[in-house]
């Protein structure tokens, strides 16, 4: 109620075309200020950048550096694991 008498409006009755007309040549027209100017690549690069993305990217890291230096093949299956979810994450992301 109290947004109603703010806008002098009643909330049972619609706008008259002149009170709509009137109210449009005070405020503007009821549109969105601009475009969106976030790019998918931009919103790609945010998203790699992201806190959950960097610290994925380092535990692949120290997994495969352990894989590489202990030779152990379930190493690189993390390795590859921990990659996928990175990507995965980015896509969903994205999307």
């Amino acid at each position: 109620m109290e947004v109603a008498l703010r806008l002098a409006v009643a909330v049972d009755e619609c706008l008259t075309e002149a009170d709509v007309l009137a109210r449009r040549a005070a405020s503007g027209p009821n549109e969105l200020s601009g475009a969106a100017t976030r790019t998918l690549g931009t919103i790609l690069v945010e998203q790699a950048l992201s806190p959950m993305v960097l610290m994925l990217l380092a535990a692949a890291g120290v997994k495969g550096a352990v894989a590489l230096l202990g030779g152990a093949s379930r190493e690189w299956i993390d390795t590859v694991a921990i990659l996928a979810i990175v990507i995965l994450n980015v896509i969903l992301g994205v999307v």
